[in-house]
C-alpha cells in the first residue's frame, strides 16, 4: 500500500533535490576534471555528456516548477 499523495509528493521532492545535488557535483566537478585530465578539454559533447546534461536540466526544471511556481499534485507527478 502506498502512503497518502502528499507524503509521496514530499518524498519525491526530497529525493530529487538530494539527487540533484549529488548529480551536479558528479557531473560538473568530477567528470569535467576527468575529461580535462584524460582528453585535454572539458567537454567533447559525446552521447554520455549530452544525456547527462539533459537529465540535469530535467531535474532542474522539475525543482524550479515545484519551488518557484508552486506546482504540486498530479500535474507535477505526471
Amino acid at each position: 500500500m502506498l502512503p497518502v499523495a502528499e507524503v509521496l509528493g514530499d518524498l519525491m521532492h526530497k529525493t530529487i533535490a538530494c539527487g540533484f545535488g549529488f548529480f551536479t557535483h558528479y557531473c560538473l566537478y568530477i567528470q569535467c576534471d576527468v575529461g580535462r585530465r584524460s582528453l585535454g578539454r572539458l567537454l567533447s559533447w559525446d552521447t554520455k555528456e549530452t544525456w547527462a546534461l539533459i537529465v540535469w536540466l530535467n531535474a532542474a526544471a522539475w525543482l524550479h516548477m515545484r519551488m518557484i511556481k508552486g506546482l504540486r499534485g498530479p500535474l507535477l507527478a505526471w
